[in-house]
């Protein structure tokens, strides 16, 4: 299991390549906040490519706290001849424990969307008003960043869920979240100017360089809205939402890279 190509085989195997591949993509800051939200180790592991295809085969793939684990029926983890759930699976039986509706012959990518915009839409629902005050200001004061996030067809509340996340990633011990905001801001500034101008991939880059600390935000608040689920259940919810937005960010700046945007 050293080479990494067999991680690779096994994952088209499984039917998980999606997941497999957007893992292998994360920063391994990324990579070690999904583990920890799952409760589960990542093996140890060299920085290269070969460890960053184990650490992501070991959150699809890790008994009892994997992705492929999660979403196994009872009768299923009791069976010995029970198969490991592939992707489809795990984000349609996700969905359905959410309660999100879903035509059955849409694509996964679709479900995927579905689950990360219903937990954005709770996400928002908590925020307090402090924090809408401190997001109306980062709004206002960055026009191409909200542009960015506009072309990826997010919902206004997904917008506030991740420009929420970058102003409370922002926040210090101690420190409010008006503070945060203009933390948040001044960064925003420094890497993209106050121009109406600035290409939407740049601030998308801009965007995909702080997504660590985005879903730092995100996983520390798995729960939210999740009612009767459990945190575990909330957190693995969360985690599919994160999958999702990393690959939304790489697959829009591809689009647009292409389109001369």
């Amino acid at each position: 299991m050293n080479d990494v190509y067999d991680y690779r085989a096994l994952a088209a195997e499984q039917g998980v390549s999606r997941p497999f591949e957007i893992l292998c993509q994360m920063p391994p800051a990324s990579r070690r906040l999904i583990a920890r939200a799952l409760r589960l180790r990542l093996p140890p592991t060299d920085p290269d490519r070969s460890g960053r295809d184990a650490e992501a085969w070991a959150i699809i793939n890790c008994d009892l706290k994997g992705l492929q684990a999660r979403t196994h029926h009872i009768f299923e983890q009791l069976s010995p001849f029970a198969r490991n759930n592939n992707w489809w699976e795990i984000v349609t039986r996700t969905a359905r424990w959410l309660g999100v509706s879903f035509y059955p012959g849409v694509k996964e990518e679709e479900v995927e969307r579905l689950v990360f915009e219903w937990l954005a839409t709770r996400f928002d629902a908590e925020l307090d008003d402090e924090t809408r005050a401190a997001l109306a200001r980062i709004t206002e004061t960055n026009p191409e960043l909200c542009r960015a996030l506009a072309s990826m067809r997010l919902s206004d509340a997904a917008m506030r869920a991740v420009l929420a996340a970058i102003a409370l990633a922002s926040v210090e011990r101690g420190r409010s979240i008006e503070e945060g905001a203009t933390t948040a801001n001044g960064w925003i500034e420094e890497h993209l100017g106050r121009s109406w101008t600035t290409p939407i991939t740049r601030s998308l880059e801009l965007l995909r360089s702080c997504t660590t600390e985005i879903y730092e935000t995100w996983l520390a608040r798995p729960v939210v809205g999740l009612g009767a689920l459990t945190s575990r259940r909330g957190a693995f919810a969360a985690t599919l939402a994160v999958i999702y937005f990393h690959d939304l960010i790489d697959r829009t700046i591809d689009e647009l890279a292409h389109a001369g945007v």
